[in-house]
């Protein structure tokens, strides 16, 4: 409108939810498809600017929502107010996928361990969970046979330091389908089987992001239990 393509989304770069704006068919993050004519509006420019520019208040990266609070939602809100037509059916139809990150906290509450991360990120201390649907899925010990698998608000586990997320991709599973996999899991992985080595929480993150079909986590979170169960194994033999 007036020259300017008004968005919102998730920007890869710089890693969160904005509205943003850029020349017609000039999206720095994808590709040009198709242009709909959505009607006129006798909005005059400098109130489409302020108009936009209030939006910022209830479009940020606190309220996106992949499947309800999403870049068409926001272009049909903005239709709606500049008197054009809505958004045909096939557009919103479109989402069918959901984002998948991988929360890292320093382990434990202590200052200590957030001072030897920020120094030594490839031998670090971290304790790890996935989040997918608004839930942070992690694995821990438990004193008996139930299941190790749990869920948490994301980035909110209360006995760990909250230190970054990994953006890992999208999954294609629906909420239905994730919590099958959940189920299966919670068996595959009881509290009496976790091992600070070789049975962890990154152990369970990198098991449920296979499911997922996303990426997995990076090297560095566990590798200071790879090194210290590799050099058991060097010493064994």
């Amino acid at each position: 409108v007036c020259g300017t393509e008004y968005s919102f989304a998730w920007n890869m770069f710089p890693g969160f939810a904005e509205i943003s704006s850029n020349e017609p068919r000039s999206h720095p993050e994808h590709k040009f498809r198709l242009t709909l004519a959505m009607g006129y509006s006798a909005v005059p420019p400098r109130e489409i600017v302020r108009m936009v520019s209030r939006m910022g208040d209830e479009w940020n990266n606190n309220t996106f929502n992949l499947h309800t609070r999403n870049n068409h939602n926001f272009s049909e809100i903005l239709c709606g107010q500049l008197g054009a037509q809505p958004l045909p059916k096939w557009i919103h139809d479109n989402i069918s996928t959901e984002r998948v990150f991988l929360r890292v906290y320093n382990l434990g509450q202590t200052f200590i361990t957030r001072w030897h991360n920020s120094l030594v990120k490839s031998y670090g201390a971290f304790h790890t969970g996935v989040e997918v649907y608004g839930r942070e899925y992690c694995f821990g010990a438990t004193q008996d046979d139930s299941s190790g698998v749990g869920w948490l608000p994301p980035g909110e586990c209360e006995q760990h330091d909250f230190r970054e997320s990994l953006y890992m991709g999208t999954t294609d599973c629906s909420k239905e389908q994730v919590e099958k996999i959940i189920i299966q899991l919670s068996i595959e992985w009881p509290g009496s089987s976790y091992d600070m080595l070789r049975r962890n929480c990154h152990n369970f993150s990198q098991a449920l992001c296979g499911k997922l079909g996303v990426s997995q986590p990076p090297a560095w979170v566990n590798e200071l239990a790879s090194t210290l169960a590799g050099g058991e194994v060097k010493q064994a033999v």
